[in-house]
């Protein structure tokens, strides 16, 4: 069996790449896997600084793992949304990521 990895973050192109996946999944009999990973940047908060420790961010991930994890499931079931009437078997992964650059 092929497989096929869809990376979505929510936005209408992810949309669209989600359809095109289904399309092509249903085409080749393709087992899908759909990943999105969220950089703590999409809290929007103003705590939020490449400048902080380590630690202060780690602290801040765990504060806000709940909000994260329900970004990331909503996120990935949106697209999941895109192969409800097809015989395609479908995986999910999240990811939560940190793009801050640190000074040690």
């Amino acid at each position: 069996m092929r497989k096929l990895l869809l990376a979505v973050d929510g936005s209408k192109s992810s949309h669209k790449a989600a359809q095109k996946a289904a399309d092509l999944g249903s085409a080749m009999d393709c087992e899908i896997t759909i990943i999105t990973v969220l950089d703590i940047s999409t809290l929007e908060l103003s705590e939020i600084q490449s400048y902080r420790p380590i630690d202060s961010l780690e602290e801040l991930i765990k504060r806000n793992k709940k909000e994260l994890q329900k970004k990331g499931e909503s996120i990935l079931e949106e697209a999941e949304k895109y192969f409800d009437k097809t015989d395609i078997e479908v995986k999910q992964g999240f990811r939560i990521w940190r793009s801050c650059r640190y000074d040690l």
